[in-house]
């Protein structure tokens, strides 16, 4: 399993300033770090040069850093872009000014598919902002993907409700990420691969027409984390996935050369190779970082 000399997909996340406080959430502070245009400029350069083939911008909450209309003017038509957002900040103007700069394709994150659930994780008034926003993309002709985080509290409510969201909203692109319990979470609990490996069964076998993507537990093909996959966190150091953040980081990238000798040499990257290269003998993949994470 041979990595790329330098990542094919990145995630990077502009900002870790963020307007909601998820229950979920791993962040224990959300101080506004966004980077200097000239870093910036460093950045974009390098990925258009390497021809990076996609980037999607998160956060935090990118909507909330001063740097996304820049960043975006910078690789427009460059580099396709994608936006992972909480969707509450979107309104026609944004909206409008994001895909005038080639942006169509939006994951907006809920973590119910009825309102009672969403807010009481995600603050109360969201569900219905959100939806009204999916509504405003969809009149911009706008790919969108509904990203749910299930876990012990919400568990039922997306096994029973979320496909009936995406035909009422005429979507057909659901990702379903598994709760990372990294924070001290009072609240609810992470649930079991078995629960999980139910979820995926119902979901994908009730309705052919919706994409439902989960993590890979078992599949030939794996997800590149660190092999052609990376995220760029908001500190500037590198992860090879997002589920990995809190575990596997570079250290911090003061030089641009330093991002692809990170990414070929760094003992994290290597480390996690090694584990990818063990699975795959057998010709099969597991979520190794989810598996990790849960055990930690």
């Amino acid at each position: 399993m041979d990595n790329l000399k330098f990542p094919l997909f990145i995630t990077w996340s502009i900002t870790s300033n963020c307007n909601l406080r998820c229950k979920h959430c791993f962040r224990d502070e959300y101080e506004c770090n966004d980077l200097d245009k000239e870093t910036i400029d460093q950045f974009t350069d390098l990925f258009i040069n390497k021809k990076v083939n996609r980037i999607i911008l998160t956060g935090g909450e990118p909507l909330k850093s001063e740097n996304l209309f820049y960043i975006a003017e910078k690789l427009c038509g460059k580099i396709k872009l994608g936006i992972a957002t909480n969707g509450t900040l979107l309104n026609e103007e944004i909206i409008e000014r994001l895909t005038n700069y080639k942006i169509k394709d939006f994951q907006i994150s809920l973590d119910g598919a009825t309102e009672y659930y969403n807010d009481f994780i995600r603050g109360h008034g969201i569900y219905k902002k959100v939806i009204e926003n999916i509504k405003l993309l969809k009149k911009h002709n706008c790919n969108i993907t509904i990203a749910m985080t299930v876990n012990s509290f919400n568990y039922d409510d997306i096994l029973n409700n979320s496909l009936n969201l995406l035909n009422e909203l005429g979507l057909k692109k659901l990702r379903i990420e598994y709760y990372i319990p990294i924070n001290k979470n009072k609240y609810f609990d992470s649930i079991s691969l078995e629960k999980m490996t139910f979820l995926e069964e119902k979901l994908t076998k009730e309705k052919k027409d919706i994409k439902v993507q989960l993590p890979s537990f078992d599949n030939n093909i794996g997800c590149g984390a660190g092999i052609y996959n990376c995220v760029l966190n908001s500190d500037l150091t590198i992860s090879p996935c997002d589920l990995l953040t809190h575990k596997y980081r570079s250290p911090k990238i003061t030089n641009i050369d330093l991002f692809q000798k990170y990414w070929l040499e760094d003992e994290n990257f290597i480390e996690w190779r090694q584990k990818m290269l063990c699975l795959s003998c057998d010709k099969k993949y597991k979520c190794l970082a989810l598996e990790e994470t849960i055990n930690d």
